[in-house]
C-alpha cells in the first residue's frame, strides 16, 4: 500500500497577497485624498471613506481565508481518518492471517507428533 503525501506549500497564500494588495490600495488612495485639490474636511471625510471601505475589504478578505484554511483542515482530517481506516483494515487482515497460520502449524505439529510418537 503506497501512501502519497502532499508536498508542502511555502511561502505567501493568496490571503496574505490579497490582504497586501488591498492596504496597499487603500494606502495609496489616502496619500492621494491628502494632495488632491480639496478641503480639509472633504479630504478627512473621504479619507474616514476610503479607510472604512478598507476594512471591510480585508475582513471579508480574512474571513474567505479562514474558511479556506478551515475547509482545508476538514478535508486533511477525512482523508486522515480514511487512511487511518485502509491501516486498520489491514492490520486487522495481517492478524487474522497470522492466527490461521499458527492453527496450520499447531495442526501439521499434532499430526507429527501421532505419525512419529517418538520424536
Amino acid at each position: 500500500m503506497k501512501i502519497e503525501s502532499k508536498p508542502e506549500k511555502r511561502g505567501f497564500s493568496f490571503g496574505s497577497f490579497l490582504i497586501g494588495l488591498l492596504l496597499g490600495a487603500t494606502a495609496g488612495a489616502a496619500v492621494g485624498l491628502l494632495i488632491a485639490p480639496k478641503s480639509g474636511n472633504e479630504t478627512r471625510e473621504a479619507l474616514k471613506n476610503k479607510l472604512q471601505q478598507g476594512r471591510q475589504q480585508a475582513h471579508k478578505a480574512t474571513g474567505e481565508s479562514a474558511s479556506q484554511i478551515q475547509g482545508l483542515a476538514n478535508d486533511g482530517k477525512a482523508s486522515l481518518g480514511a487512511k487511518l481506516g485502509l491501516i486498520r483494515q489491514a492490520f486487522e487482515a495481517g492478524k487474522q492471517a497470522a492466527k490461521e497460520k499458527h492453527q496450520q502449524l499447531n495442526t501439521i505439529e499434532e499430526i507429527g507428533k501421532k505419525d512419529f510418537p517418538n520424536g
